[in-house]
């Protein structure tokens, strides 16, 4: 493949023959024209890579390794010191001849949403991790370190509780306008839990004089859960959710019959 970047990016040539879509679902080709990109396995059981006879150090905490994309001769690598706490961290990996190397470590923990590319960067983004925060872009020139770009959350445009209905759980958790209300309720660690304990669920449905919706932790449905619901009449939210072991508890001024997405939860 041609290079993209100069000496290090993708062409745009290259690049422009792809869609996000397919970019991201593609099997990554780890023949280069440097050699071979492999995971190599340290007497420690960390990992590191090589490509044909030169290794690339990856940091000392990366017990697992994941080849992620392909961008010409550019490799996004991810890694993991393991466990479920953290999804790991990313590094651009360059596999051209005469100059292998990696870039600085980056990421939030979490997995990466999108990436994209134009002719002089590479972009992967992803969820910031923290309460308030918008998606955060970690945009790579070839040449510097990885730079951090942080967005502004996005307002929902909801104006009354009814607006929820047929919105996802995550929606409003994430919502601009939610942040204060709900980190008044949870606290900023209870409402950092919320947002990864919700990001697998179905619309919110009206219940009774509520409207409410659950979701789970992907890959931990079956122990970390959560529910949220907010009241037709009088705005007031109600916030359910498990810990490690599966026990449920709520928050907020549960006056009245819960909604049912809540009651499951606290069962």
């Amino acid at each position: 493949m041609r290079r993209f970047f100069t000496p290090a990016l993708v062409t745009l040539a290259l690049v422009t023959t792809l869609s996000a879509g397919t970019a991201l679902a593609q099997t990554v080709d780890t023949n280069t024209r440097a050699g071979l990109l492999r995971i190599i396995e340290n007497p420690d059981q960390t990992k590191d890579l090589a490509i044909g006879n030169t290794v690339v150090d990856l940091p000392e905490d990366a017990f697992l390794v994941f080849i992620e994309k392909r961008l010409g001769d550019l490799f996004l690598v991810l890694y993991s010191p393991g466990g479920n706490a953290c999804n790991g961290f990313y590094t651009w990996v360059h596999a051209t001849p005469g100059d292998i190397r990696r870039s600085d470590s980056f990421g939030t923990c979490a997995a990466a949403k999108d990436i994209s590319w134009d002719a002089e960067t590479v972009r992967v983004t992803m969820a910031s991790g923290q309460p308030g925060v918008g998606d955060v872009t970690f945009v790579y020139d070839g040449k510097g370190p990885v730079q951090k770009v942080v967005a502004p959350l996005p307002n929902s445009d909801v104006t009354a509780p009814a607006g929820w209905i047929g919105r996802y759980p995550f929606d409003m958790a994430a919502a601009a306008e939610m942040q204060a209300p709900l980190r008044a309720l949870l606290g900023a660690q209870g409402l950092r839990q919320l947002q990864e304990m919700i990001d697998l669920a179905g619309p919110m449905q009206r219940d009774g004089n509520w409207v409410s919706g659950a979701g789970c932790r992907k890959h931990a449905c079956d122990t970390l859960r959560a529910a949220i619901a907010i009241n037709l009449e009088d705005g007031r939210l109600l916030v359910a959710m498990t810990d490690g072991a599966g026990n449920g508890r709520i928050w907020g001024d549960a006056r009245g019959p819960l909604p049912a997405a809540i009651a499951a939860i606290l069962r």
